[in-house]
């Protein structure tokens, strides 16, 4: 049996055994991939600082500074636009693939538990619900469709 001595020592080397050297990683750096983790690190940053004002509304009683969730909005709609850019990937390709995703996800068309738990869309394996992917492309866009049409800005 390890001691807790012993174990954090070997955990140790196992990070730098498992850990790609830095000269490595700068030796495949193009000006491409570092483009992309630029737009990624951005994104994490600037949720962050989103999550920090919601935080400071929901847990402190704070109200709700709008004008900067708007501009940390702003800053992540600006560096995933340059991440997607730089991964030559359009928004509608995202939209698109998160609406078959969650209409996979949530096939009765309302969030449930359930579904949530089960996460049809990751399963190998789904039951055949007899409905051809161009059908459920047709039933989100009109579901995305009214709900936009509906759209009151939050």
């Amino acid at each position: 049996m390890q001691t807790e001595n012993e174990f954090e020592i070997d955990h140790a080397h196992m990070v730098l055994a498992l850990t790609k050297p830095g000269e490595e990683i700068v030796a495949t750096f193009t000006p491409s991939s570092a483009h992309i983790l630029h737009m990624a690190v951005g994104v994490s940053g600037e949720a962050g600082e989103l999550l920090d004002a919601i935080k400071k509304n929901v847990f402190y009683n704070k109200p709700l500074d709008r004008a900067n969730v708007i501009e940390e909005l702003g800053d992540l709609e600006f560096y995933m636009s340059g991440l997607r850019q730089g991964l030559g990937i359009t928004r509608d390709e995202v939209l698109e693939a998160n609406i078959q995703k969650l209409f996979k996800r949530y096939s009765s068309g309302k969030y449930s538990d359930k579904q949530a738990q089960a996460r049809a869309d990751k399963n190998d394996y789904s039951e055949p619900t007899g409905t051809s992917d161009m059908e459920i492309t047709a039933t989100a866009a009109v579901i995305y469709s009214v709900a936009s049409d509906d759209n009151t800005g939050e």
